[in-house]
């Protein structure tokens, strides 16, 4: 089954005069008195306009607060309040692998209603303004396939240095540009990408969440690649007109995720072989650069004996000594075929390694 492109988490912003508040504490004054205890006499008053509202409940944390933003008014900008939401697939509960999508909105608007914080038609839900919107693609595969992939792409990005990988009981991924605040210091030329194991993420960060609703689910083997697009700025940069939630939502998101992947690639261009090589040496010295242990897939091997720039007695020659050479027992059967994996997953992404 094709996996699933769908949106993990999001920040929506709905104008004010379009909700009916049931939660008062967001716009209220708010009085916060510092008292002497032993007299009970006010030593200070402080007064804010309203607080957050803030749940915790089984692994999942909801937020909802009102800004200031602005919008238009018959081609006039202004300034006015709305109330903004963190949105998190966390909050679909057992369908937190089915992810936020078109199928789905109807079920976190259900679950925000029930919330009593504010009321608002399903239509102005999906009408809403959306930031900081990251994207996920879940990919089933084994630790062998994955560190092959973690491999290949410092192997194949055109700047390693902006890659970064971990590998311990509590975090196995990789991911770009920084090492550390990678999403805050994330840019439209260099986005916020990463692949980690979905099960070691759970099981460490999100315990009381994958007990509460996911016990039953499989999650061994999922490897989630995420990328975020940061705000309106980045969103510009990529060709895509302000839109709603549900227009968003509406777009080839699986292609506009690989494309962000695929900004820290260019194709692959083979190292040139000297034309007045013997076929055989042309052979040896193309495979210096592919040895299994480098990532390379069978598929391209293959390729580097299937030439087209030799005698047709010669490429069924070179063919013959490469079916002979591929079956010796010492090349590592199980790295080839995770290799392999890589190559094909990298073509799903749009990155031709060939």
């Amino acid at each position: 089954m094709k996996p699933i492109t769908k949106i993990d988490s999001t920040r929506l912003s709905i104008p004010l005069r379009n909700v009916e508040l049931t939660n008062s504490n967001l716009i209220d004054k708010i009085s916060h008195l510092k008292t002497n205890t032993n007299t009970g006499d006010i030593i200070e008053e402080l007064t804010t306009s309203g607080t957050p509202y803030i749940h915790h409940d089984n692994g999942i944390n909801y937020k909802f607060w009102i800004v200031n933003q602005f919008s238009y008014n018959n081609g006039n900008r202004i300034v006015e309040p709305y109330i903004s939401m963190l949105c998190n697939s966390k909050h679909l509960k057992s369908r937190y692998f089915d992810g936020i999508t078109l199928d789905t909105l109807s079920t976190l608007y259900d679950e925000y209603m029930s919330l009593d914080v504010f009321k608002c038609t399903l239509n102005v839900f999906k009408s809403a303004r959306h930031t900081d919107t990251d994207i996920a693609i879940d990919y089933e595969m084994s630790k062998k396939q994955f560190a092959s992939i973690k491999q290949s792409i410092m192997s194949n990005c055109i700047d390693s240095t902006k890659w970064h990988t971990i590998t311990t009981n509590s975090n196995s991924g990789i991911w770009s540009p920084t090492y550390k605040d990678a999403r805050g210091q994330a840019t439209p030329k260099y986005p916020y990408v990463k692949f980690y194991d979905k099960e070691i993420e759970l099981l460490n960060n999100s315990k009381e969440f994958y007990d509460a609703y996911l016990k039953d689910v499989a999650v061994d083997g999922v490897v989630r690649y995420e990328c975020t697009i940061k705000n309106s700025s980045h969103r510009r940069h990529l060709g895509i007109v302000p839109t709603t939630f549900v227009e968003f939502l509406s777009l080839n998101l699986e292609e506009i995720a690989k494309g962000l992947f695929r900004t820290y690639f260019i194709s692959h261009k083979p190292m040139p072989i000297p034309e007045h090589l013997a076929p055989s040496e042309k052979v040896e010295a193309e495979m210096v650069n592919l040895l299994i242990e480098f990532g390379i897939s069978s598929q391209k091997i293959y390729s580097i004996y299937d030439r087209k720039d030799v005698s047709i007695q010669s490429r069924k020659l070179l063919l013959k000594r490469h079916k002979k050479i591929m079956s010796k027992e010492q090349f590592d059967a199980e790295k080839l075929e995770a290799n392999d994996y890589a190559f094909e997953f990298f073509k799903e992404m749009g990155v031709d390694l060939t």
